[in-house]
C-alpha cells in the first residue's frame, strides 16, 4: 500500500507544496489557518501518493500528461483552502509555485545527468532545492506578494502563463517517455529549455508587477499635479474671499462711525459679525493635519453655501502618515463638495465627516446628498467631471492609501445619500 510509488508521489507533491507554501505564508490567511494548512497538506500528500501508484510508466503520453496536470491542479485548492484569495489568484500562485518547483527539479536532474550517480546525491538534491527555493523566495515571491495580496491582472497574465506552463508540461512528459542513452544530450537541452521557460515566466511576473507599480506612481504624479492646480485655484478663491471681506469691513467700519441711530448700529454690527463668521472655521480634532484640511474646506464651503460638519476624534489618526491623511480626507471632501455643489435644494448642501473607533477598527465616514447618475467600475464610482483621464482617481487614490494600512473602503448610494466609509485596523 505504501510502496515506492506512494512515496515518490508524496515526495513530488511535497516539493510542489513547499513551493506554494512560500506564497501561503506571506498571503492573508483564512480563519483557523494552521488547522486548514495541516489538513490540506496531509490530504494532498496522501492523494498524490495513491495517484502516483497508478502512474503509467510505460503508458500513453497523453495519459501521462493528464497525471502531471492533476498533480499541478492539487495546488490550487491547497492554496485557496488556506488563504483568503479568489480562485483566479489561487491559480496564479499555483502556476508561479509550479514554475519554481519545476526549475529546481530540472536543475537537480541536470546535475545528475552531468555528474552521474554519487553516494551524496540525495544531500546534493536537498541542497539544490534549498538554494533555489531561497533564491526565488527573495527575488520573486516577496515581490509578487504585497501586504498579504497578489496583484493578478487576469487579462494581461492568464494567456501567457497558461501557455508557458502547458509547453513546460508537454516537454517534460515527452522527455520522460522518450529518454534513452542516445537522447541524453537532447534531454539536457530540453531540461535547460524548461528551466529558462520557468525563469522567464517568473521574471515576467516580477517585471509586470514593477511596471504596474511604476505606472501607478506616474498616474499619481499626474494626479497630484492636477490636484496642485486645483489647490492653487482654491487658495486663490480663498484669498479673494478674504480680500473682499476686508474691503467690505473697511467701508462698514467707516459707515459705523457716522451712524447715530442705535437700531441701525445694532443691525450694522450684526451684519459685520456675520461677515466675520467666515473666518470662524477653526476646529480642534486633536490632529493638526485633519484640522488643516477641515479648516481649508470649511472656508470654501461657507462661501458656497455648503454646511460642513465634523465629529472626529483626531487622536486616533496619529499612526497614519500626514501625507496619507491629506490624501484620504482631501479627496473625500473634494468628492463630497463636487456632489453637493450641484444640488438645487440648499437644505441638502450638507457634508458630514465622522471619525471614531469601534472594535479595534478606525472608522471614517463622509456623507453627502447627491442627485446625479453614478457609473461604477470595479465597485468604485467614476467621476462626473468632464476630464475623463482622471475618472474616479480621487477614490482610487483613497483606496490605494487605505490599503497601505490593511484597510478597506465601502461606498453606499442608497436614497440619494452618498456614504464613503473607511475601515482601518488600529495599530497596537
Amino acid at each position: 500500500m505504501f510502496g515506492y510509488g506512494f512515496l515518490e508521489g508524496a515526495n513530488y507533491m511535497l516539493e510542489l507544496f513547499a513551493a506554494c507554501s512560500m506564497f501561503i505564508f506571506l498571503l492573508e490567511k483564512r480563519p483557523h489557518f494552521w488547522r486548514r494548512y495541516i489538513v490540506a497538506t496531509l490530504a494532498g500528500l496522501a492523494a498524490a501518493g495513491f495517484l502516483w501508484q497508478l502512474y503509467p510508466v510505460s503508458g500513453l503520453t497523453g495519459i501521462s500528461f493528464l497525471f502531471w496536470a492533476v498533480f499541478f491542479f492539487f495546488c490550487i485548492p491547497y492554496i485557496w483552502f488556506s488563504c483568503a484569495l479568489t480562485l483566479a489568484e489561487s491559480v496564479y500562485c499555483a502556476i508561479c509555485g509550479f514554475a519554481i518547483q519545476h526549475f529546481a527539479s530540472e536543475s537537480s536532474l541536470l546535475f545528475k545527468l552531468a555528474v552521474g550517480e554519487t553516494k551524496w546525491i540525495l544531500g546534493i538534491y536537498l541542497m539544490i532545492y534549498i538554494i533555489i527555493y531561497t533564491l526565488f523566495y527573495h527575488v520573486v515571491v516577496k515581490k509578487l506578494v504585497e501586504r498579504g495580496k497578489v496583484d493578478f491582472r487576469a487579462k494581461k497574465s492568464a494567456v501567457p502563463l497558461i501557455a508557458i506552463i502547458l509547453i513546460v508540461l508537454i516537454i517534460s512528459v515527452l522527455k520522460k517517455h522518450f529518454y534513452t542513452e542516445d537522447t541524453r544530450y537532447l534531454g539536457m537541452v530540453c531540461q535547460i529549455y524548461d528551466m529558462f521557460a520557468c525563469a522567464f515566466l517568473l521574471w515576467g511576473q516580477v517585471s509586470q508587477k514593477e511596471a504596474l507599480h511604476l505606472q501607478h506612481e506616474l498616474d499619481l504624479m499626474d494626479y497630484m499635479w492636477h490636484q496642485q492646480q486645483d489647490q492653487f485655484q482654491l487658495t486663490q478663491e480663498n484669498i479673494d474671499i478674504i480680500n473682499r471681506k476686508c474691503h467690505d469691513l473697511k467701508h462698514q467700519v467707516r459707515a459705523l462711525g457716522t451712524m447715530k441711530n442705535g437700531a441701525q448700529k445694532d443691525a450694522f454690527i450684526s451684519s459685520m459679525e456675520d461677515a466675520i463668521m467666515i473666518y470662524d472655521s477653526s476646529v480642534d480634532t486633536g490632529n493638526k493635519a485633519l484640522d488643516t484640511v477641515i479648516m481649508e474646506k470649511s472656508l470654501f464651503c461657507r462661501e458656497h453655501g455648503i454646511t460642513l460638519s465634523c465629529i472626529a476624534d483626531g487622536t486616533e489618526l496619529d499612526f497614519i502618515d500626514i501625507i496619507d491623511l491629506y490624501t484620504i480626507f482631501g479627496n473625500a471632501l473634494d468628492n463630497a463638495i463636487e456632489g453637493v455643489d450641484k444640488l438645487e435644494d440648499e437644505e441638502k448642501k450638507v457634508i458630514v465627516v465622522k471619525v471614531f473607533t469601534k472594535n479595534d477598527l478606525l472608522m471614517i465616514q463622509v456623507e453627502n446628498y447627491f442627485d446625479t447618475e453614478l457609473t461604477f467600475q470595479d465597485d468604485l464610482p467614476l467621476t462626473t467631471k468632464e476630464e475623463t483621464y482622471f475618472h474616479g482617481y480621487g477614490i482610487k487614490s483613497i483606496q490605494y492609501t487605505v490599503q497601505k494600512y490593511n484597510g478597506c473602503i465601502t461606498i453606499n448610494t442608497e436614497r440619494g445619500l452618498f456614504r464613503l466609509q473607511i475601515l482601518i485596523p488600529l495599530q497596537k
